[in-house]
């Protein structure tokens, strides 16, 4: 996963790929422990969120 992310990463204008891809992993895991708590009640779109933020700095 970390090495598919860092690929995609790479393939954006983003300024550190490598930043960008440890985020998108946090925000990965994040959506699976949120999944297995119940909570936020959409964790996936809070991640894409996040991950668009994260794209456009």
């Amino acid at each position: 996963m970390t090495e598919r992310l860092r690929r995609l990463a790479g393939e954006t204008a983003h300024p550190d790929p490598d930043a960008l891809a440890a985020l998108l992993l946090v925000l990965y895991n994040g959506v699976l422990g949120s999944l297995l708590r119940g909570a936020p009640a959409d964790p996936v779109a809070a991640a894409r969120t996040a991950a668009r933020a994260a794209l456009r700095a």
